[in-house]
């Protein structure tokens, strides 16, 4: 079977699978699955209004990220909300480009 994934061909057979010049053994027990990793582990190029939403999102992420660093006292607490919230940003980020 065939499967072409942002212009590039890849090979999915019973026991192996190409993605690019590399064999993967064993390969993913349902197409979704690898479907889902051809979407998770690519670029995905901005479209349309996509850029603008990004950094709309960024912008929130930076205020909210000011408020934290201004009225929380330095602590480990206060490092995970921002490890947390650029995770928030990352993923809200990562919905708008891997579902449209």
């Amino acid at each position: 079977m065939l499967i072409t994934q942002h212009r590039q061909t890849y090979s999915l057979t019973v026991s192996k699978i190409k993605w690019g010049g590399v064999i993967l053994i064993p390969p993913p027990q349902r197409k979704d699955d690898f479907m889902d990793f051809f979407n998770n582990f690519c670029y995905h190029e901005p479209n349309g209004n996509q850029k603008a939403r990004f950094e709309q999102i960024q912008k929130c992420g930076k205020t909210f990220a000011i408020s934290i660093d201004l009225l929380c006292p330095d602590s480990r607490e206060k490092s995970l909300a921002m490890t947390k919230l650029e995770e928030c940003v990352m993923w809200a980020n990562a919905s708008i480009a891997r579902n449209e």
